[in-house]
């Protein structure tokens, strides 16, 4: 069976320093400030990241690779989807904006 190999990318500027945004993806009570509505980590590689959302999706995961204030990687298996896709993070600092 082929492997989707399709790739994303998005680019976003966020006033805030580098470490509130790389905790806003590993922590879940980040992950409830922006993106949904409960999540569940462990942040180290192995470790689980669990979100969900009032209207029945979810999602589970793995971190796969954790460089502070760096690196964000984890594996992305939604409710109904047929397979898990990686979710990869990189983090750029200049002057106090990510």
């Amino acid at each position: 069976m082929r492997k989707n190999t399709e790739i994303e990318q998005f680019q976003a500027v966020i006033n805030t320093p580098v470490e509130q945004v790389y905790r806003g993806f590993t922590r879940g009570v980040g992950l409830k400030e922006w993106l949904c509505n409960s999540a569940h980590t462990f942040p180290q590689v192995g470790g689980m990241i669990t979100m969900w959302w009032n209207n029945g999706f979810y999602m589970v995961g793995e971190f796969t690779r954790l460089e502070p204030n760096a690196f964000v990687s984890f594996t992305w298996h939604g409710r109904g989807e047929p397979q898990p896709s990686t979710v990869q993070v990189q983090f750029f600092e200049e002057n106090g904006t990510t």
